[in-house]
């Protein structure tokens, strides 16, 4: 299987995105690991990405994407057949969601099972974002689609505006810049940051929706 998309400014950083409402059960105790569930692995797929921008302007661009109707090829695996292969299903959906950042973006991770996601701004600011609205809107966009098997990319579509709405929920500034950036698997809220200052920060919540983290502004545990 292998599809494309295309977004208007080139992305260096991609992460997976787990939506909140793929959790099995609730978190009742917010710093006990988060049991997952396996599922079936049948056809067709559903995968979520977020993805950063870089641009030739001030602020770049955050992408919330859904790739959909994902089905196996024909020839998966036989490399004789695979540049002509067909889909068994029909052609892949993709959309996405553009979202405006603060700066250009050198480095996005998601928080999985939750709405979360950290992003390194070139500004030297560590940004968090919830994204809980636009994953909401994407799902209501197709939800009552009457074509689920139409290609998204081969109809006519206006350009996708930039969302008006700030999902930004806490900014960290920062000595310099940094591309070093991801969560705890085990404890939700977690993240460490590395910069150009030679420090590795480690950040930790006061709540599970990330809206302040203890110590404030001030660096909780830092490493040279």
């Amino acid at each position: 299987m292998l599809v494309r998309s295309q977004v208007t400014w080139p992305c260096y950083s991609v992460d997976w995105v787990i939506p909140e409402f793929f959790i099995p059960q609730p978190i009742k105790n917010f710093y006990a690991p988060i049991k997952t569930k396996l599922y079936e692995d049948t056809y067709p797929y559903s995968v979520y990405f977020l993805a950063g921008s870089q641009t030739s302007e001030k602020n770049g661009i955050l992408y919330y994407m859904k790739w959909f109707n994902l089905h196996r090829t024909l020839y998966d695996g036989d490399p004789d057949n695979e540049a002509d292969s067909e889909s068994e299903g029909g052609e892949p959906l993709m959309d996405h969601i553009a979202i405006k950042a603060k700066g250009n973006i050198n480095k996005v991770r998601t928080m999985k099972h939750s709405n979360i996601a950290a992003y390194w701004s070139d500004l030297g600011s560590i940004e968090l974002v919830n994204i809980q609205s636009h994953i909401e809107k994407m799902e209501e966009r197709w939800k009552d689609d009457e074509d689920k098997d139409a290609d998204i990319n081969k109809k006519p579509q206006k350009k996708r505006k930039i969302e008006a709405k700030d999902c930004h929920v806490k900014s960290f500034k920062k000595k310099s810049e940094g591309f070093a950036l991801d969560w705890n698997n085990f404890l939700p809220g977690v993240f460490a940051c590395g910069g150009y200052d030679n420090e590795i920060e480690v950040f930790l919540p006061k709540d599970e929706n990330c809206s302040d983290y203890i110590g404030g502004e001030n660096n909780i545990y830092n490493y040279r």
